[in-house]
């Protein structure tokens, strides 16, 4: 008879069952506690594996990605910031027609520093100067162009898969050049004929990534792309980049690393936005099955925001309907503010593509965002110092009420505390008026594991705040908000954001 039950999952049930045994329960503690635990060990490590291998409890990015493969999911990996640059040339060179400086000159880069390495960025397109004009403008992107590389030979198999060679390819500059034809990346070969020239790319936890070629379905005969003749070289041609990192200050962007002799100075007016870190473990998870489920068609609301996520540079969306067969689709892009007419016309195309026989009617409406200062009077408790807390007291009211609050969320549950920390940094250290590390880290978990996030047309209640505050920061006694003093509506296409902060003793 075997003592100890094949069901028996922790430490206690199989220690009482030791117990309960006639003969085992005469052996000496050690004994049994080292055998209890033995069985306690190697059921968590099932469970733990177990549970890698389903998408809602996958709690590993390598496993993750990998289980998601399966179902034609790719988790994208960092995205790259962009920025409008003011480049002055030497007026001599259009004194008698026009001149182009050549995409391969149009680099520039940030003042490099012991603690800020320097950012490169690069033009994708030529820029020419009328005749007499000596200042233009041409949109850069935060990327390195590498030489064109060699990556393997075809062998005529389907689904022949080729490494690249470098971290944090740029998905959006890769093309595959085979023979004379020119391969383009796509989401899915599902749609692909036997004529198209496509690839899907993959990336891996590390940042390194691999290609996948078209290839033919064995059972049918179907082809899913171009399958490309034995024998022929594949080149990759790509930018690297990517990051939080490419998100620079205005005015910062000045050296100039290109050479055409006639450029005399650059420099970014504004920001540049769009920068961010690899998709989510928590956003992957709640996209892919809801992309399969729709099998990638605009069939609902929750189909329609997972496509609108999909396309680089989106960094949340809301669809509602407004009439017969028509929605609104509201964005707010990555890093901010208004989403460029290119980027809205993306979305726009792309739901009404996959909406059924393409009938649907999409409206791009603006993101409102409803600028909301708050002020509070707060009292602490004995031994509390109100300026020691101050930077935790704005976190919490940020993270409940401002728009970029589940941004931060979704970084926490998938990425941890550190990477929290650098967005949080990042994003609202001009609010907080401090930055966090992770010796904040007790006070950090507590105020990300508990407050909740404010989301597209939901009113922010003046008690949210309250809760916020005095229910997740440590050393508060109350708390009494001064403003906003009512709800604050925002209607169907608004959201909150937070514009200012005071914290004022009581």
């Amino acid at each position: 008879m075997n003592p100890i039950s094949y069901s028996s999952r922790d430490y206690s049930a199989v220690l009482s069952q030791i117990d309960a045994d006639t003969d085992l329960k005469q052996q000496p503690a050690r004994f049994k506690i080292s055998l209890a635990a033995v069985f306690d060990v190697l059921s968590n490590a099932l469970n733990a594996i177990a549970n890698s291998l389903f998408i809602r409890t996958s709690f590993s990015r390598p496993q993750l990605q990998d289980v998601l493969s399966l179902i034609d999911y790719s988790m994208s990996w960092k995205q790259t910031a962009s920025v409008p640059m003011t480049v002055n040339i030497d007026p001599s060179a259009t004194a008698s027609g026009p001149y182009t400086v050549l995409k391969s000159n149009l680099i520039f880069g940030t003042v490099s520093s012991i603690s800020k390495p320097q950012v490169r960025f690069e033009a994708r397109d030529n820029l020419t100067f009328s005749m007499g004009t000596s200042i233009s403008s041409v949109q850069v992107f935060g990327q390195t162009t590498q030489a064109q590389k060699n990556i393997g030979t075809t062998d005529g198999s389907s689904w022949q898969q080729f490494d690249l060679p470098d971290l944090d390819v740029l998905e959006e500059t890769l093309t595959l050049t085979i023979g004379s034809d020119t391969y383009t990346l796509v989401d899915s070969f599902i749609n692909s004929l036997v004529t198209d020239t496509v690839f899907r790319l993959y990336y891996r936890s590390d940042g390194t990534s691999y290609v996948i070629l078209p290839g033919v379905d064995t059972q049918t005969g179907k082809s899913y792309g171009k399958v490309p003749i034995t024998g022929t070289t594949v080149y990759a041609n790509y930018a690297i980049g990517g990051g939080l990192d490419t998100n620079v200050d205005p005015n910062t962007i000045t050296e100039y690393l290109g050479n055409d002799l006639n450029v005399t100075s650059a420099i970014n007016g504004i920001a540049s936005t769009g920068g961010s870190e690899e998709e989510t473990i928590d956003n992957a998870k709640a996209i892919a099955p809801i992309a399969l489920r729709g099998v990638n068609y605009f069939i609902n609301q929750s189909t329609g925001i997972a496509i609108a996520k999909s396309i680089t540079g989106v960094l949340d969306c809301f669809i509602y309907n407004d009439g017969l067969l028509s929605v609104s689709c509201v964005l707010i892009p990555i890093g901010g503010g208004l989403p460029s007419a290119d980027l809205k016309t993306q979305v726009q195309t792309a739901l009404i593509e996959r909406s059924p026989l393409e009938e649907i009617t999409v409206n791009m409406v603006e993101p409102i965002y409803i600028s909301t200062a708050v002020q509070l009077n707060v009292a602490v408790l004995q031994g509390t110092v109100l300026s020691d807390i101050t930077k935790f007291i704005n976190l919490a009211v940020l993270f409940r009420a401002d728009k970029y609050g589940q941004y931060i969320k979704t970084a926490y549950i998938s990425q941890g505390l550190s990477s929290a920390i650098d967005l949080i940094n990042s994003t609202w250290g001009s609010l907080i008026g401090d930055t966090f590390s992770i010796t904040d880290s007790s006070q950090l978990i507590r105020i990300l594991d508990n407050v909740p996030t404010i989301s597209f047309s939901e009113t922010l209640q003046p008690e949210d705040l309250i809760s916020a505050v005095q229910g997740f920061v440590t050393g508060i006694d109350y708390v009494k908000l001064i403003s906003p003093s009512s709800p604050v509506v925002v209607g169907s296409s608004g959201i909150v954001g937070i514009t200012g902060i005071t914290v004022n003793p009581l």
